[in-house]
């Protein structure tokens, strides 16, 4: 959603839209803004110990739904975690070499 959108709004819309996915065991609304462009998303949020196969859930999800899911969240590491390559090419640390590893 563009920085300019209803907010709570679009959030009471989501949550009636996904009532039934927000009521699964370990389901979750996620929220993220991205933060070069301070767009909003919201998702249905799940938690995974496995940075390989939270990747690989979400790359098939985001296939299998037809809509990009663009990034997971290590919330143990507050670190954004991009799926696809090209993703992180606009951010602007992504030419600077980076000691943090996921």
């Amino acid at each position: 959603m563009s920085p300019d959108a209803d907010l709570v709004e679009e959030i009471k819309k989501f949550i009636a839209s996904n009532k039934a996915y927000l009521n699964e065991a370990g389901c979750w609304l996620g929220t993220w803004i991205n933060p070069y462009t301070r767009h909003y998303y919201l998702d249905i949020t799940t938690s995974c110990d496995d940075l390989d196969k939270a990747r690989e859930a979400a790359q098939e999800i985001s296939l299998r739904a037809g809509r990009k899911i663009v990034a997971l969240y290590n919330s143990k590491r507050n670190q954004t975690v991009y799926l696809w390559d090209g993703d992180d090419v606009n951010r602007p640390e992504a030419n600077t070499d980076t000691s943090k590893q996921i």
